[in-house]
């Protein structure tokens, strides 16, 4: 019921931001027969499921691996005028997001995943952003960002085992505050510098959870990261770069650092009824600290693959 009650909750907030099923014109071309057909998606509002191998490295020696690719996403874009300034609210929306290997176990015989249960990326630009300086009289300043903000609740994560180590990262919550210099008014355009929080579990046991060790992971404004988004005009090629340095205290350890890193390129290369069909590239490498029942870990992945979309508008 809680997981049902979850989904039909981000479902509304979904809806509730400006949900669109429509199109606009020149997301078509007509043929020399008459013959209308899409050519410019949107990649972010989409319905996804793709199947992706490649190879792994995960604390253990080099494997090949294949993966389910998953998720729901959904893009606004808002426009209004403040203060006689146009302003645009771009919110990306992610849900269910993420990868899944069914067979292949990892710990307490879970399929090894990395799942987002919810992921938002809400970024404002304005074409002369200001500053204000409270002095008397006040002092109005230019200000160089676009400004945003991104948070992401119920990471699951489960890598592969370390010998009989099960081990579970649970990414209860993360927020950050984005600053943008790049400042483009174009859709899935970005440069994002973020710092935030952190807060994380991971459950650690030998061989299943039955009495498993809970390390708690707390970051207090010290989750630095950046983000390069880059789309082209038609919404076929999408590029995205992402790093993320994290010192945080754990209970277990005090003091550690984790990071990670990913690049991912995709490119629709035909489309079935107006549904693009997407070739993806990705590679991955993820540091995280040790548990005190194994080492620190670095794991790493390489992949390719297709992704067949559903458009939602």
């Amino acid at each position: 019921m809680a997981g049902k009650t979850t989904v039909r909750c981000l479902l509304a907030f979904m809806l509730s931001i400006g949900w669109q099923a429509t199109v606009r014109a020149d997301d078509f071309v007509t043929d020399e027969r008459g013959r209308a057909f899409r050519v410019r998606f949107d990649p972010a509002s989409q319905l996804r499921f793709g199947v992706v191998s490649g190879v792994s490295n995960e604390g253990l020696a080099w494997s090949g691996l294949a993966e389910f690719e998953l998720g729901v996403g959904y893009r606004s874009v808002l426009e209004f005028e403040e203060n006689k300034e146009k302003t645009l609210w771009q919110l990306d929306h992610r849900a269910i997001w993420g990868r899944v290997q069914p067979w292949r176990r990892g710990a307490g015989n879970v399929p090894e995943m990395d799942l987002v249960l919810y992921s938002g990326t809400y970024l404002r630009h304005t074409a002369s952003p200001y500053m204000v300086i409270p002095t008397t009289p006040p002092k109005r300043m230019f200000f160089p960002f676009d400004i945003g903000v991104v948070c992401t609740t119920g990471r699951i994560q489960v890598p592969s085992r370390t010998d009989n180590i099960s081990l579970m990262r649970l990414g209860v919550v993360q927020a950050s505050v984005l600053l943008d210099p790049w400042r483009s008014a174009r859709r899935g355009n970005s440069l994002g510098f973020g710092l935030g929080v952190r807060y994380g579990l991971d459950i650690v046991g030998i061989e299943t959870f039955d009495n498993p060790k809970i390390i708690h992971r707390v970051a207090p404004f010290t989750d630095t990261s950046v983000r390069f988004r880059f789309q082209d005009s038609l919404g076929l090629t999408v590029l995205d770069i992402r790093a993320h340095a994290v010192p945080h205290w754990a209970t277990q350890g005090g003091w550690s650092m984790a990071a990670y890193t990913t690049a991912r390129i995709e490119r629709v290369i035909f489309a079935i009824n107006d549904e693009p069909v997407a070739l993806v590239f990705e590679a991955k490498y993820d540091y995280q600290p040790a548990t005190g029942m194994d080492d620190r870990r670095h794991d790493f992945k390489a992949t390719a693959g297709l992704v067949f979309a559903y458009q939602l508008r």
